[in-house]
């Protein structure tokens, strides 16, 4: 047996051991958008969210999320928009300043690492971006994004996200960060 598919094996194993250890439901992250692994959901639907936090969100129905679809930036699934939840950290909160330009993303004046939009895909298709400009946070809205990864489907594309839209909040406990 090869050592990934060893790894894979293990991995699943002990996930179902967590899985029923603390009857809990869990969620597996495959994408490379946030580390990949297991997700212990804490909270459902939550009425708020604080910075830092690991979400499954559902993205806000729009052309670029129907585009997304089209490309397999997303999967299909449950979401009003036909996607699955995607899996992103919240870095900006209601009240909070989003400086937003051709070099990422500032909260606060903080610049967030790997948070440039990129001007094409992986394949060389043009993607476009959510306008540049200053923002500030809506109440009952947050910036989802990933700071893992400068290729990661994120509010860099899609913008702010109504916490109503917030499925879950997620903790990893078994990823391979």
């Amino acid at each position: 047996m090869n050592t990934r598919r060893t790894g894979i094996i293990t991995f699943l194993l002990g996930a179902g051991i967590i899985a029923v250890a603390s009857a809990k439901p869990v969620m597996l992250n495959t994408t490379s958008s946030e580390p990949e692994g297991l997700y212990l959901v804490v909270k459902r639907e939550p009425a708020q969210v604080a910075p830092g936090r690991y979400v499954a969100a559902c993205p806000p129905m729009s052309p670029i999320i129907h585009l997304g679809v089209i490309r397999h930036y997303l999967a299909t699934g449950t979401c009003p928009d036909g996607t699955v939840p995607v899996l992103k950290q919240v870095e900006a909160v209601a009240g909070e300043a989003v400086h937003y330009s051709a070099a990422g993303i500032a909260v606060d004046g903080r610049l967030l690492p790997n948070t440039a939009p990129a001007a094409r895909d992986p394949r060389g298709r043009p993607l476009p971006h959510y306008p540049f400009g200053n923002y500030v946070v809506a109440p009952n809205q947050v910036w989802l994004l990933s700071t893992f990864s400068p290729l990661s489907f994120d509010a860099r594309y899609f913008g702010p996200v109504p916490v109503a839209d917030i499925k879950a909040i997620v903790r990893p406990v078994w990823t391979q960060r």
